[in-house]
């Protein structure tokens, strides 16, 4: 599980240094909010579980 969710942030700031229109970033920026908002709820899952 948190395998996966490494690999997932790897591949995302790796997109993000590849992009270079400030659009793409803005883009990444908002999906990287969402990213660690589902990161946040897993964990909180994790150890309420």
């Amino acid at each position: 599980m948190f395998y996966i969710i490494f690999v997932s942030f790897v591949m995302f700031f790796n997109h993000i240094s590849n992009s270079s229109s400030i659009q793409k970033l803005y883009i990444n920026e908002k999906h990287f909010y969402k990213l660690h908002k589902l990161c946040e709820t897993v964990k909180t899952n994790l150890f309420l579980s």
